[in-house]
């Protein structure tokens, strides 16, 4: 083989292995720009069931009335006799909390059951008023008390659909809450 031949077969190799890098580069832009604009758009959620059907997702934006269903089923969580507590809607401290008190409770045979009377949220708190039942026996006493409940955010799941957890409750006294 001639010089000159073997330098137009490295050139013509050159020009093609030039001409498949740029093809690939451009592939490469091009998946990553659709890969970019699929990540950037809505999701398409399914729900499976006897009929499918494209299910419309929202924003996660939590209203009001959101936040008092949720704090109405901690706060019976938390105080209700009888209710186990998980972790999905309370802290570990408040778990402890509630098992200590039940196990006080129980010791002298009380049953306690809340009722929810309203809410006024600012912020990740909540001033939460309450009606407490007590019954020992067939005798029930009910008083109203107040609490601070303190809010964060979690993941939505199908366990926690409002994506919020109770950090703490906190009782507020009488001359507290003016």
């Amino acid at each position: 083989m001639k010089f000159q031949n073997a330098w137009v077969n490295i050139a013509h190799e050159n020009l093609t292995l030039k001409l498949v890098l740029f093809s690939m580069g451009f592939i490469s832009l091009g998946s990553t720009g659709i890969a970019i604009y699929d990540h950037l758009k809505d999701p398409l959620v399914i729900d499976r069931g006897c009929v499918s059907r494209v299910v419309k997702t929202s924003e996660s934006t939590r209203d009001e009335n959101e936040v008092k269903s949720f704090i109405k089923e901690a706060v019976s969580e938390r105080f209700d006799t009888g209710v186990n507590p998980t972790e999905l809607y309370m802290s570990e401290e408040e778990i402890s909390a509630k098992n200590t008190e039940q196990k006080e409770l129980s010791s002298r045979s009380i049953d306690q059951v809340v009722i929810f009377r309203g809410a006024v949220i600012q912020g990740d708190q909540a001033t939460v008023q309450l009606d407490r039942i007590i019954g020992v026996g067939n005798v029930k006493s009910v008083f109203t008390f107040h609490i601070l409940v303190t809010l964060a955010s979690s993941t939505r799941s199908n366990d926690n659909p409002y994506g919020l957890k109770a950090i703490r409750f906190q009782e507020v006294k009488a001359e507290e809450k003016k």
